[in-house]
């Protein structure tokens, strides 16, 4: 197994697993996580996922690329493929998504971490797409999604520059959400999803659901998906909960019913 998986009360926690690799995404990395991605989706009791390593010196840095010299023309659009449907699973999870890049996150590293919904940094982490250095284009999602996240004059310099970008800069231009010190890492992850454990799943799972739908559509098409995901939350015990725990002035325990 090339992931380590535990959970701390509704949050999940993967850990991509070949620090001697530097986490690199082999074809067996990929197939792991492809199958822990599909298992947390029927998970109902989950408010959020984080994404890390067990590596302090990287989170990634993308391919494997002494496997993929071995591989021919035909098994690295296999590989393509492979990557390109494992991140469409990660961020198509209902539970909001975090990655936490501590150290490297380059190539096909950053592109699973861009696959999330929020991402964390440590000082001193680098952050690039930097596969035109080797000939090619990012292959799993990095044209299209880094030009989503940050202005597209940003994504252009780091994609046709193949130019690292230090955790401080990720921040500037909100491809990162935070950066925290290397030196206890860790733990100031655990602190920044905290929150997802207090809100309501039923509804932080709505709302993902809400904004990914209307990201792509007109503004009266977005309207008319938000209207159908509050409807989906009127008749749950979170909502009665949530005002009732109002109304009595203490906090809520949300059930995720």
């Amino acid at each position: 197994m090339t992931l380590r998986y535990h959970e701390e009360g509704r949050v999940a926690y993967v850990y991509l697993d070949r620090p001697d690799k530097h986490n690199a995404l082999n074809r067996l990395m990929l197939w792991d996580l492809r199958r822990e991605l599909k298992r947390i989706a029927g998970l109902d009791h989950l408010s959020a996922l984080v994404i890390g390593s067990t590596s302090d010196v990287a989170f990634s840095v993308g391919a494997d690329l002494s496997e993929r010299q071995t591989m021919s023309d035909a098994e690295v659009l296999e590989y393509l493929q492979l990557i390109g449907e494992t991140l469409a699973l990660l961020e198509d999870l209902p539970i909001p998504t975090v990655a936490a890049i501590n150290g490297y996150a380059l190539g096909g590293g950053l592109e699973l971490a861009l696959a999330c919904d929020l991402r964390v940094a440590s000082y001193g982490a680098m952050l690039g797409l930097t596969e035109v250095r080797l000939g090619i284009i990012p292959g799993a999602g990095g044209t299209a999604r880094l030009s989503r996240l940050v202005p597209l004059t940003v994504a252009k310099e780091m994609i046709l520059m193949g130019r690292r970008v230090s955790a401080e800069e990720a921040l500037s231009t909100h491809l990162v959400n935070a950066v925290f010190p290397r030196e206890g890492f860790d733990e100031a992850v655990r602190t920044y999803v905290a929150p997802f454990t207090e809100v309501a799943p039923l509804a932080v799972r709505a709302a993902k659901w809400s904004m990914v739908q209307g990201a792509e559509v007109d503004l009266a098409r977005a309207l008319k998906f938000e209207r159908i995901a509050y409807q989906t939350l009127l008749g749950t015990e979170d909502r009665r909960e949530g005002l009732l725990a109002f109304h009595e002035k203490r906090p809520p325990t949300f059930r995720g019913r």
